[in-house]
């Protein structure tokens, strides 16, 4: 299996054009990225780029002064022990900070060929199965991102990345109690509730696949102990509706924290690790899960197991992929070496 990128047509990320037009954003955030490498080549000290990263944040109006005073936070000892000890190109760092406009993410999958054992199979074609035969009857539950802060009757528009949350909002502006609607906002956990009893009465699945991205959007101010709440909180619930049925979960991108922030396990600083989150959920899914499939979880968060005789289930923990991880950019091969 051989991998590649495409590029994007109307871009040309070397001189900042879009289309054939100077992208004024995107050319100031190259000077402060190109400033912050000289920075970094002074040996300044982490407070002076994190300083100038905020800056940048505000000023290039990515988000609202709290909310890049926030992240920058976050992101703080992953940004400067991963991005800034490299020599990148500003355009990737743009691309990852604002967006396809500013040029495209760094070709960090060209040339990775996968070699596959065993003789290639012929596929063969998908045969209808007879009318009568044993079925399964599967619900995946994915991106459920239940807010524990949704408050009802709160803006709903902010003017940030996620609202329904503080304030009184004034007509159709104020947060619904199940939810709102064409607004940046999750949901609250009465309405994750409401949905697990309808499928327990009404759909009565046979297993369930768990497939991630529980916390709430509010990813410049999130910590590990909000992440470990999120994930306890819903993983009860589920145990509570569901409690004589097998689940299978896997990791989403928003489960980290920072979130997208998966290094490999062979990081064990412990303020960069991700063996907090591995070991946490190989303690949570284990009253899912046989115990012969718990030390790969706690390892890098994957497994697989025998559910029957002819369906083995394999959950791959796919975020060591997820192009902004910016550990990818230390090793773009492969991050966790079974």
């Amino acid at each position: 299996v051989s991998t590649q990128s495409t590029g994007s047509s109307g871009i040309n990320a070397e001189y900042g054009l879009l289309d054939g037009k100077l992208n004024v954003k995107c050319v100031a955030c190259e000077v402060f990225v190109e400033t912050l490498q000289v920075l970094v080549s002074l040996n300044a000290s982490s407070n002076e780029i994190v300083g100038l990263i905020t800056k940048a944040c505000i000023v290039l109006k990515i988000e609202d002064e709290r909310v890049c005073s926030y992240i920058t936070e976050e992101f703080r000892d992953e940004f400067i022990t991963v991005i800034l000890r490299l020599i990148l190109h500003p355009t990737w760092l743009c691309y990852a900070a604002i967006g396809p406009s500013c040029g495209e993410p760094p070709d960090i999958f060209t040339f990775w060929n996968v070699t596959i054992p065993g003789n290639k199979r012929t596929p063969e074609p998908l045969v209808r199965p007879k009318d009568g035969v044993p079925t399964l009857k599967v619900v995946q539950l994915s991106d459920v991102h239940v807010d524990l802060e949704y408050t009802p009757g709160s803006i709903t528009k902010c003017g940030e990345p996620l609202c329904c949350r503080d304030g009184k909002g004034v007509s159709e502006d104020q947060a619904g109690f199940w939810g709102s609607l064409n607004a940046p906002c999750d949901i609250p956990l009465r309405t994750y509730k409401n949905a697990l009893e309808f499928i327990s009465k009404e759909i009565q699945p046979d297993l369930i696949f768990w497939t991630g991205d529980i916390p709430a959007h509010n990813v410049w101010k999130q910590s590990r102990a909000d992440q470990i709440n999120h994930i306890q909180i819903t993983a009860d619930l589920i145990s509570q509706y569901f409690p004589n049925i097998m689940v299978y979960p896997s990791l989403g991108n928003h489960e980290s924290s920072p979130v997208d922030s998966f290094p490999p396990p062979g990081i064990t600083t412990e303020h960069l690790s991700n063996s907090w989150l591995n070991h946490f959920v190989e303690k949570i899914w284990s009253r899912w899960l046989p115990p012969e499939s718990l030390e790969t979880i706690g390892y890098a968060g994957y497994y697989a197991v025998q559910y029957s005789e002819r369906l083995r289930i394999i959950s791959l923990n796919t975020q060591y992929c997820d192009n902004l991880n910016f550990w990818l950019y230390l090793d773009n091969k492969d991050l966790v070496i079974c």
